[in-house]
């Protein structure tokens, strides 16, 4: 079984648990993180954020503080051709398994992801055509087209390498094989996961011994661990539960923006939402500012397309559209329909808490419409095939756009482009689709941005989707401890700088 049965060095465990290391010892955190591994470590999977996120995993690329690319595990990079990249891969790194980091370890991770029978979502075959290796310390990546942010790409954990010892078949293996600077020790499956410092890191050491990662979904649960002081940091809490803590005189609330928009997704092959006309009356019938202020508190903004206030390819003229009952009724009898014939299955993940309450929203003001909308309440995993199969009218979704690249591109090709690997809306728009191609290309990031734009008008003019709020991460930690901050897109949790006070 992997995890259970790695263990650290003895040497390690000996020094770890004698009196001379009990300074080390205490320095042990404790984190709750929001959800458990769920594909086996898979890192062709979501897995690989847990990966990176507890700093295991590393990449070629990465983003700093400011959010500008820079190198990794790659000290530089070139574009020889439209389609040729090369990289000169950093000098002194090690796994942490003894094998060296060069040209073959690269080789054969990124072959592993590119192989997996369900494509990683950035770093897939539609991106990449070939890796190979120069010399020891130089990859040449060859795409499928010319790609000017594949760079970009490279930032995503299924980009991230480790020992070629890792990659068993189709499986995956972290534990002893990252590079990063904590060892994945042990674990209790869906339980916690147990990581220690790594001594031999090439960057800056980690300022704690270790750390035990618990996972628990249910948010009231990870509030009271922290209240308690069980935890010292726990992840993704909902307004509501966060609120509770407000009192707690250990506990600090850390609350930052992130680029998450929560949407209410139309089913764009079926009927009635085919019709733009109906999906801009459902638009004008809902109040996105109600929402922002009432489900939200206020810690979230009323939303106008994907793309929230400060993001450099936001069109600036967006303003949320006007709540207008009258104009919606009309909009739907221009479309020649009958409200009052229709049943609206409004299907929603019911694990987050947040999902019932804005279904409940929309719900209402479906019925204003003349609509009976009927809510389908399930966990997730429940309801995963029938969001991808398009078998649902309308359902609740949470999208951080640049999960995967920290460029709107990923997000548009994967949910909002024909054939995209998370299309859950069917969207499939030639006009649409040839924005989207010709963002991908644009070699200048002022044309791309101008198309992104372009594109953010568009999904709201013809609402798309239904946006309604961009949403504030809420994490919360116990005040003793320092050097934690939220990473927008969530590839960074526990890093070297944590430490307690």
């Amino acid at each position: 079984m992997r995890g259970k049965s790695i263990l650290m060095p003895i040497a390690f465990l000996l020094s770890f648990m004698s009196g001379g290391a009990k300074a080390q010892a205490d320095e042990q955190l404790t984190i709750v993180h929001f959800s458990p591994p769920t594909s086996g470590w898979a890192i062709e999977s979501v897995d690989a954020y847990a990966m990176m996120r507890f700093g295991c995993l590393e990449g070629l690329t990465a983003f700093d503080k400011e959010q500008k690319l820079i190198p990794w595990l790659a000290e530089s990079w070139e574009q020889v051709d439209d389609k040729k990249w090369r990289f000169k891969l950093r000098q002194g790194v090690v796994f942490q398994d003894g094998s060296p980091f060069n040209a073959d370890a690269v080789v054969t991770a990124f072959n592993h992801v590119l192989a997996a029978k369900v494509p990683a979502r950035s770093l897939n075959r539609t991106v990449v055509s070939t890796v190979g290796k120069i010399d020891d310390r130089t990859v040449e990546i060859v795409t499928q087209a010319n790609n000017p942010l594949l760079p970009l790409y490279l930032t995503t954990p299924s980009a991230g390498v480790l020992s070629p010892k890792a990659y068993t078949g189709e499986l995956t293996n972290p534990f002893g094989t990252c590079t990063g600077p904590f060892t994945f020790a042990g674990e209790t499956a869906k339980q916690k996961l147990n990581v220690v410092r790594n001594d031999a890191y090439w960057g800056d050491k980690a300022k704690i011994a270790g750390a035990q990662i618990r996972f628990i979904v249910d948010p009231a649960t990870r509030a009271t661990q922290v209240r308690s002081g069980e935890a010292d940091l726990v992840m993704e809490l909902p307004v509501a539960v966060a609120g509770r803590l407000r009192s707690a005189s250990n506990v600090e609330l850390v609350v930052a923006p992130i680029s998450r928009v929560q949407s209410m997704i139309f089913n764009t092959k079926k009927a009635p939402f085919d019709n733009a006309l109906v999906r801009r009356a459902v638009q004008r019938a809902v109040d996105v500012n109600l929402v922002a202020k009432g489900l939200y508190e206020g810690l979230a903004d009323p939303a106008t397309g994907p793309f929230a206030p400060g993001q450099p390819w936001r069109a600036e003229d967006r303003t949320p559209v006007a709540f207008d009952l009258d104009g919606a009724k009309a909009l739907l009898k221009e479309a020649g329909i009958d409200p009052a014939s229709i049943t609206i299955d409004l299907a929603v993940a019911n694990d987050f808490p947040e999902f019932v309450d804005m279904a409940v929203v929309v719900q209402q003001s479906l019925k204003a419409l003349g609509f009976n909308a009927e809510i389908r309440g399930t966990n997730y995993a429940g309801l995963e095939a029938d969001l991808l199969g398009g078998k649902f009218d309308m359902t609740v979704m949470s999208r951080n756009i640049l999960t995967d690249v920290r460029d709107p591109i990923a997000f548009l090709k994967s949910d909002l482009a024909c054939g995209g690997s998370f299309n859950v809306g069917q969207v499939c728009i030639p006009e649409l689709d040839a924005l989207i191609k010709s963002a991908e290309v644009a070699v200048a990031e002022s044309e791309r941005y101008a198309i992104y734009q372009k594109i953010d008008r568009y999904l709201q003019d013809e609402a798309i989707q239904l946006f309604l709020v961009y949403v504030k991460q809420i994490d919360a930690r116990n005040k003793k401890l320092s050097g934690y901050a939220v990473d927008p897109v969530g590839f960074k949790l526990l890093t070297p700088a944590i430490t307690l006070n």
